[in-house]
């Protein structure tokens, strides 16, 4: 009986040596030979610490949200690329709550480092993906390191690898969409895939993208930017009811490369991991900011700005619906410049 049970014993211990030596093995495969891919990405291309980007110390942060900044750049010939997208994800590590804020282009901010007051998107215009993240951070109090960024052919792109989105596209938008999808054509190339009637359906690249830049109609920025968000909710709600190993490595593999960012590839890989291991109590909200009833059409020098009717009211807002916190107190950076904004616009 003795030897019985000793028997067991030595089977189970050897079963953990294989086990440990197998798992030391992957990863020494997955450091040195790196498979994946892991160690292809660039480092970033400017100083991404949280003193460079203007996160102010003061201010607390929950560590289980990350955030990161979606940025859609309009690019062409002879001209300076402008971000006509700004959208931070927040994703909770533990629970999977994913947000999507989006920026109005038109918001009147401080841009450092000079304490220039302009339109948000000339951030971008003025120093790229760091003054944009300097911007946000300095304005919103928030903890942006990150960023992601795509142009028109690649949001293209984003969407078709998922498989289209479906949306629920209303009858009067039909006309402004197809405008919208004949001027890629002229600029890309291609097919001109235009919609010939309302109500649910699938979308590819070029639909969604025409779908996701009209402005005409409706209540013009403020319904273009729920376009946005819907189309991307579309697509990220497809990636979790399809997400797994293989679906995984394709995306990391045929996708990403695609995107433009400064996160690094482990980090890559830990968040989809996160994502797939939360898929079942994912739940998706979006916001915008201004949110509503807190921002006010303003001109100055004949130019339109968009002017929060208080920056530190949508700051607490945003907290609130970011981070949980009910009674958040801005900074005094927020407090000043709310009060410059108020005066100048």
């Amino acid at each position: 009986m003795k030897k019985k049970k000793k028997s067991i014993l030595t089977k189970i211990l050897k079963f953990f040596v294989i086990l440990c030596i197998l798992v030391v093995a992957g990863f020494a495969v997955l450091v040195f030979m790196d498979p994946l891919g892991l160690n292809e990405m660039k480092e970033s291309p400017f100083d991404n610490s949280p003193e460079n980007l203007l996160i102010n110390p003061d201010v607390s942060f929950d560590e289980n949200i990350f955030n990161i900044a979606l940025i859609g750049v309009d690019r062409r010939e002879d001209e300076p690329a402008r971000s006509d997208v700004i959208i931070i994800l927040s994703y909770d590590r533990e629970t999977g709550r994913t947000m999507l804020t989006s920026i109005m282009r038109d918001l009147a901010v401080n841009i450092p480092p000079d304490n220039r007051y302009d339109k948000i998107n000339a951030a971008y215009a003025f120093g790229g993906e760091e003054r944009l993240l300097q911007t946000l951070n300095k304005n919103l109090d928030m903890n942006i390191q990150y960023y992601a960024t795509v142009d028109f052919a690649i949001m293209e792109q984003l969407v078709d690898a998922v498989g289209g989105v479906e949306i629920n596209i209303k009858p009067e938008e039909i006309e402004h969409i197809n405008l919208c999808i004949r001027e890629q054509t002229n600029l890309l190339g291609g097919e001109l895939p235009y919609l010939e009637k309302g109500g649910p359906q699938l979308l590819n690249g070029r639909q969604a993208l025409g779908y996701s830049r009209v402005r005409s109609i409706g209540h013009g920025d403020w319904e273009r930017t729920m376009r946005q968000r819907q189309v991307l909710s579309q697509a990220v709600y497809k990636l979790k009811d399809t997400i797994g190993l293989r679906t995984g490595y394709k995306l990391y593999r045929e996708v990403l490369p695609m995107v433009q960012t400064n996160m690094e590839s482990r980090k890559i890989v830990s968040l989809m991991y996160s994502f797939y291991k939360n898929k079942d109590t994912f739940i998706l909200e979006d916001f915008r900011v201004p949110f509503d009833n807190y921002g006010d059409n303003s001109m100055r020098g004949g130019v339109y700005y968009l002017k929060p009717t208080n920056l530190t009211d949508n700051v607490i807002i945003m907290h609130q619906m970011i981070y949980g916190i009910d009674d958040y107190e801005p900074s005094d950076t927020v407090k000043k410049i709310s009060e410059q904004i108020r005066r100048r616009f």
